[in-house]
């Protein structure tokens, strides 16, 4: 089962050059020759970390001695190869290096410039297409790290599991795209990310995936590209220990028992690298052991002991006979919530201490015995009485334990209906009566016993028993003296008047004394005490108010351009202020200027001046008579001359125009011109950056009545000339065209060859 490969890099860059035309033009000293270069390999990492971010544009600024021209483009191509070569070299980075290499789909240049003293100052705008895009790199990458991820690796993990790990996992999942393999169009199937995200892709797929999972991993590993079993092909070395093994996804996919993993050159002969994994650096640089890893291994034992396991080969992973386990070591417990209950210790957790382990331990956590929970009490009927609380019973909420305790308050009240009199009644009080608690428990409750009062024993008016009066049949009425507001009246009725004093005899204010001092506003006051009571009068004494007094008047420049200003004194008694208007203060006007219409080479401007206050006018603004240049450049095109200079944005002056020369394709050479009976074979050198090619032949040297021939593809480079003369001399000559919006363009003729036919 032959499996294809993408372009492989040999062919890679012979192939896949977009464009690479050169425009020379010269124009006056003074242009800037400033920010120029003359070692352009100096890019190497703006274009790597160009490629890394699948930029497509980046422009170089470089100086050299040397003139390229369309003769001599492929010297120039060269650099740009050697360039793009060194930004592909590999990098601790997993996404450079190879993974770079294998990613890019084409790339061009176009060469611009001009003299200037010994040197000519170039501008090279390359151009770069990937397989992949940003968006699908990011996406590819957030996958690798997941997947890895799940891989648990540790800084302890043996190269040799990590190896086995990601080659499984490509083998198990990643399925060869037959569906796409002769599609030229899709070009995706090259990638890791076809191989990751779509779970199918070519050997290149395969082979990058795992360069790329690997590196991230730390291993040191290599995309080798190839052929095998007649047809293109590609798969990767790794380092296990000091020696790098063949390895082959595309050719262990679906099984597990691997005849492509980890061999040494004696049992990988069905592959055959290309030359530039031949050249001694390479060897020397990238030692492939002969000898296939499960047959040979220095064992390294580096790897430290572990909880379970004793120090281990960080080549193959055995573990060494001379070593043990160090055992698990459990320090750090964490009390594991809802473990307890009521009456039981919860327990806690712990994860063993040693770095990388994962082991857990559960015990008894003493004192975390939660206790019973009784809430939401339920009173207990019946249970109370007048002389003690009832009950209340509630449920743990944890479990099917009850309580039951006091229930606070619920006491009955005594009750006391039979009450009997006491017989404690006089003329003066009532008696009292007392009953017992009906419940039976004894309590007694003694209570006025209201209406038992007896009568009075009135002799001549006064009772005999507690000595009191009654005027109404003694006939006499004894008047207490007269208030401020009451006239005198019997005390022993409260109702007769005594004819004596049958007015109030009202208050008499005296002894009046001042009190409150006068202010600015306010009189000062006086007050007096009535002598029959405590009434007290307060009065104001008039004429006794200050008035204000303001001095020391300050000006509070608060004038305007519409107002005068104030001046303002405060009373020197009180905190009262006065404020008068400062005459003839007024300010002139402030006017800000604001550009309304800005002036421009073309037109005149408007300047408003405005003042706070509203007031404002306009002036104009003249030209300016200056030019807002900005540098342009119209590319030049087979069709017609390109130029460049500075543009007004604003009028559209242009100033230092300099023209670009028209493109002329690049000419061409007749190889090889040989001669048969009647005929010739023309051979011409290829020119990738052309359309196709004319030939004209003729009888005389000067092509008069000379006859042409066309060949509409540039990959078509010999054509037999038939039906030609016998044994007449032929000048043959060619050139090339570039079919440009449909029309023709063509280079210079090549120089003329002539044979003679046979």
């Amino acid at each position: 089962m032959v499996k294809k490969l993408s372009k492989i890099l040999s062919l890679f860059l012979i192939l896949t050059v977009l464009f690479s035309n050169i425009h020379i033009v010269s124009f006056a000293d003074d242009y800037s020759t400033e920010g120029y270069t003359t070692n352009i390999y100096e890019f190497a990492d703006e274009v790597r970390e160009m490629m890394t971010n699948r930029e497509r544009y980046y422009s170089i600024k470089y100086k050299s001695k040397t003139l390229y021209t369309e003769q001599n483009q492929e010297d120039f191509t060269d650099i740009i190869t050697e360039l793009v070569k060194r930004a592909y070299q590999e990098t601790e980075q997993a996404n450079q290096g190879d993974y770079l290499k294998y990613v890019l789909s084409k790339y061009g240049y176009l060469l611009s410039g001009f003299g200037y003293g010994e040197y000519f100052y170039y501008t090279v705008d390359l151009e770069i297409q990937y397989y992949t895009s940003a968006n699908q790199e990011q996406k590819l990458t957030q996958e690798i790290d997941k997947v890895i991820d799940g891989f648990g690796f540790t800084n302890n993990t043996p190269e040799i599991q990590k190896c086995d790990a990601i080659y499984d996992y490509i083998t198990e999942n990643v399925r060869y795209d037959y569906a796409n393999l002769y599609d030229d169009e899709y070009l995706l199937k090259y990638t890791a990310y076809a191989a990751l995200i779509n779970k199918t892709a070519v050997c290149q797929g395969y082979a990058t995936l795992f360069y790329r999972m690997a590196k991230e991993c730390g291993l040191d590993v290599r995309v080798i590209s190839g052929t095998s079993r007649g047809e293109g092909h590609a798969w990767n070395i790794v380092k296990l220990g000091d020696w790098y093994y063949y390895l082959d996804s595309t050719w262990d996919e679906g099984t597990t028992d691997y005849d492509y993993y980890l061999k040494g050159s004696n049992d990988f002969d069905q592959h055959n690298s290309d030359q530039e994994f031949k050249t001694a650096e390479f060897k020397a640089a990238y030692p492939i052991n002969t000898l296939n890893f499960e047959d040979f291994c220095e064992h390294d034992f580096s790897i430290p002991a572990t909880c379970t396991k004793g120090v281990v080969c960080s080549l193959c992973g055995k573990e060494s006979p001379y070593s043990s386990s160090l055992g698990h070591s459990f320090t750090n417990y964490v009390y594991d919530e809802g473990t307890a209950t009521c009456i039981k210790d919860g327990k806690k957790t712990a994860v063993c201490d040693r770095e990388g382990c994962q082991a857990t331990k559960t015990i008894t956590a003493p004192g975390t015995a939660l206790g019973h929970s009784f809430i939401n009490y339920i009173y207990n009927e019946g249970t109370a009485t007048c002389t003690s609380n009832g009950t209340k019973t509630a449920k743990c909420e944890r479990c099917i334990k009850t309580e039951t305790i006091t229930a606070e308050g619920t006491m009955l009240s005594h009750h006391f209906i039979n009450y009997v009199p006491n017989g404690d009644a006089t003329c003066v009080n009532n008696g009292s009566k007392t009953a017992f608690c009906d419940y039976g428990c004894g309590t007694a409750d003694t209570v006025l016993d209201e209406g038992s009062k007896t009568s009075h024993n009135f002799v001549g008016g006064t009772c005999q028993n507690c000595g009191y009066e009654n005027c109404e049949i003694s006939g006499v009425h004894k008047y207490s003296e007269p208030t401020c507001k009451t006239p005198g009246v019997c005390y022993l009725c409260n109702l007769a008047i005594d004819p004596e004093h049958p007015q109030p005899v009202g208050h008499d204010y005296q002894d009046y004394r001042p009190d409150d001092f006068a202010t600015c506003e306010t009189n000062a006051t006086k007050t007096g005490k009535c002598v029959h009571c405590d009434k007290v009068d307060t009065k104001e004494i008039d004429g006794t108010v200050l008035g204000h007094n303001f001095i020391n008047y300050k000006y509070d420049n608060n004038a305007t351009c519409t107002a005068d200003g104030t001046k303002t004194a405060k009373c020197e008694r009180c905190s009262k202020t006065d404020t008068l208007t400062v005459e003839n203060t007024k300010l002139k006007h402030t006017y800000t200027p604001r550009v309304v219409t800005p002036a421009t080479c073309k037109t005149t401007g408007i300047m408003n001046y405005k003042c706070s206050c509203g007031d404002n006018y306009n002036k104009v603004i003249p030209k300016t008579n200056v030019h807002n240049y900005a540098p342009f450049n119209n590319k030049a095109t087979y069709a017609q001359a390109g130029s460049s200079g500075n543009v007004c944005t604003v009028c559209g002056s242009k100033a230092n125009v300099k023209v670009i020369p028209k493109l002329v394709p690049k000419t061409t050479k007749i190889s090889k011109l040989t001669a048969k009976k009647k005929s010739l074979v023309v051979k011409i050198k290829r020119n990738k950056s052309v359309t196709g090619y004319e030939i004209q032949y003729s009888l005389k040297k000067n092509f008069k009545s000379a006859k042409k021939v066309t060949l509409k593809k540039n990959s078509s480079i010999s054509k037999t000339i038939k039906k030609l003369k016998s044994k007449k001399t032929y000048y043959v000559r060619v050139r090339t065209y570039k079919t440009y919006n449909g029309k023709k363009y063509y280079s210079a003729w090549s120089k003329a060859v002539k044979k003679k036919t046979k």
